[in-house]
């Protein structure tokens, strides 16, 4: 702080020598009554931007006042917070208030002397001028506490004329003023426009679209004579059901071929809307049939969890769980394909990715459902409508409803979505791979925003002392 020059007519001080610190009285939980009574103000009461919160207080016994009538908090006076989160936050009293106490870890500072005025030593003691010379002599390490000892001894610096202190004061007024509210303005802009939410709201949009047969408009006029859904239908159902009779001698038949047609859908009249149950093979790890953690093996079969679903459209295998060859075998229906889809269904149900470039055996724990295609669906055609806002409405509402949230095999068999012809799924998914592309590429680009977004937030919020220090080091005024 010496090193610091000042200008002329400025003077430099002992704290101790012009300014006391007053601590509050040291309350007791045994002091305090429970419905009526004489509020206490500890550190909690202190509050950002020169804001006091007296809702919440601790109450002592209104017979007690005369006891501690020294401790009282009036109009003017500058309180720290000594200890705590709060820690060196400061606040001036700007209004008369009833009788309040204060508390030991709350510092009231008095002027000794007219050396100084009290609107001075308010900014004084926000500046990093005082703070950095108080933090030096404290123990960083337990819970920093301050006090009138770790003040005394500390340098200050003030023109002598009081006058000057005076334009001072009405220059950080206003220019902290007009910062205050600049900050908030910027703020509020860079708040309003939640770029995440955006991108998902766009997102949610173009799913929505695609499976309302927007996006394929222009291509369904130049594609005319392709086979319709009923048509695909139809053949499905004929070579499951002719599937069935061959192998009836071996198995029960199936009811796999018993495909639900709601009706022709209403937005495109070549598609059917059809109930999700036998249209696609659903399973789930049934319990975990003993299977425990250090079961868990070093090399075998990968065993995939919800953490191996990210916000990719693919499974993420590079981090996975081993089982046993035995514990592998013993559950064949959730032996993992390529162009598997996994569905979260427990925890953050609804999340979902694609299998690929498996090349190892591979199965999932309890908290996934492996979903198959087959013979109806192109697999990625499905992810995109599992992944849009008809389906994920579902999931939300499990989520909200249950306080374990869980997603039940019957929610997706239940469920009835539009069936295209399969030239116009694989169209569909080419432009949405497409328009996901460029939408990957946005959210690289708002990412380099959002970390300037938040070196904007980091330069508002150290202004404010940028200008105290220029206050005190006499550079704010002549």
């Amino acid at each position: 702080m010496s090193q610091i020059q000042i200008p002329k007519g400025w003077k430099r001080s002992r704290f101790g020598d012009l300014i006391d610190l007053k601590h509050g009285h040291q309350f007791r939980t045994s002091d305090y009554v429970k419905d009526t009574g004489y509020k206490v103000f500890k550190i909690g009461q202190l509050e950002i931007d020169n804001k006091i919160d007296l809702s919440n207080c601790d109450l002592v016994s209104k017979s007690r006042h005369g006891e501690f009538k020294d401790f009282i908090i009036k109009k003017g006076d500058i309180l720290m917070a000594l200890t705590g989160a709060t820690l060196g936050r400061v606040v001036r009293i700007e209004e008369e208030l009833d009788v309040v106490f204060q508390n030991y870890r709350v510092g009231n500072f008095k002027l000794k002397n007219d050396k100084l005025i009290y609107d001075y030593l308010y900014y004084l003691l926000q500046s990093d001028l005082i703070f950095n010379q108080v933090f030096d002599k404290i123990n960083r390490a337990a819970q920093p506490n301050i006090g009138k000892e770790n003040f005394e001894n500390i340098e200050i610096i003030y023109p002598e004329d009081k006058k000057i202190q005076k334009r001072i004061v009405q220059k950080l007024d206003y220019i902290l003023g007009q910062l205050e509210e600049r900050k908030k303005e910027i703020l509020q802009l860079i708040n309003k426009y939640d770029s995440k939410k955006i991108l998902k709201s766009y997102q949610n949009h173009l799913l929505s679209i695609a499976y309302h047969g927007k996006l394929t408009e222009k291509w369904r006029k130049d594609h005319q004579n392709i086979e319709s859904s009923s048509i695909l239908l139809e053949k499905i159902m004929k070579n499951r059901k002719l599937l069935n009779e061959k192998n009836s001698k071996k198995n029960k038949k199936s009811n796999n071929d018993e495909i639900t047609i709601i009706g022709p859908n209403q937005n495109v009249k070549s598609w059917l809307d059809v109930k999700l149950e036998n249209l696609i093979y659903i399973a789930g790890r049934i319990g975990w049939r003993g299977l425990k953690h250090e079961e868990y093996t070093d090399d075998g079969p990968l065993l995939l969890s919800a953490y191996n679903i990210k916000e990719t459209p693919y499974v993420d295998l590079s981090s996975s769980y081993h089982i046993s060859m035995q514990r592998y075998e013993e559950s064949p229906e959730i032996q993992l394909k390529n162009d598997d889809i996994l569905l979260v269904k427990d925890g953050y149900i609804g999340k979902l990715g694609i299998v690929k470039n498996l090349n190892q055996l591979a199965t999932v724990n309890s908290s996934l459902l492996v979903i198959r295609s087959q013979d109806v669906f192109i697999p990625k055609f499905l992810y995109y409508y599992l992944a849009g806002p008809e389906f994920q409405k579902i999931a939300e509402e499990r989520t909200k409803r249950n306080t374990v949230p869980h997603l039940f095999q019957k929610d997706l068999k239940n469920f009835i979505l539009p069936v295209p012809p399969q030239e116009e799924q694989e169209e569909i998914v080419k432009i949405l791979d497409k328009k996901m592309e460029t939408l990957e590429s946005v959210k690289s680009k708002i990412k380099s925003m959002n970390s300037l977004q938040d070196q904007i937030k980091n330069f508002l919020e150290s202004m404010p002392n940028q200008i105290l220090n220029q206050a005190f080091s006499g550079k704010l005024v002549n």
